[in-house]
């Protein structure tokens, strides 16, 4: 079992893939994205930097909550992409990078608070 760091360190890197992948829709689909681009990447840069230095439940409950929409949106961007006629695959690309982001996040999440919870138990056990 990874420990509450590597979770830690894996929900960061998927949410430090949102503001790189926000620059790239920013570059294909230009300035009407702007206020989605900032918004998630704000969000996403608080997320990170509260899980990162709490490492406390409540920013990893939120962050698998907040990481699970964006799995589901970006999943949906990628079959309406996929379905379309025709294919444009950089889209494609950049939304299948958001949905990797995504589940980073929520993979991260889950084995953090997995740890913690272990943790919890081990601590509770009497010697």
């Amino acid at each position: 079992m990874p420990s509450l760091t590597a979770s830690i360190r894996t929900l960061v890197v998927g949410w430090m893939i949102v503001p790189l992948f926000g620059v790239a829709v920013l570059i294909s689909k230009g300035a009407d994205e702007a206020p989605y681009v900032v918004g998630t990447s704000v969000i996403a840069i608080g997320l990170a930097l509260w899980a990162w230095t709490r490492q406390c439940r409540a920013a990893l409950f939120t962050s698998l909550a907040v990481g699970f929409l964006l799995v589901l949106q970006q999943l949906g961007y990628v079959v309406a992409g996929a379905t379309s006629s025709p294919v444009d695959t950089t889209v494609l690309i950049q939304d299948l990078v958001g949905l990797g982001g995504g589940a980073l996040v929520v993979v991260g999440s889950v084995g953090g608070l997995v740890n913690l919870r272990g943790a919890r138990r081990t601590a509770a056990t009497p010697a």
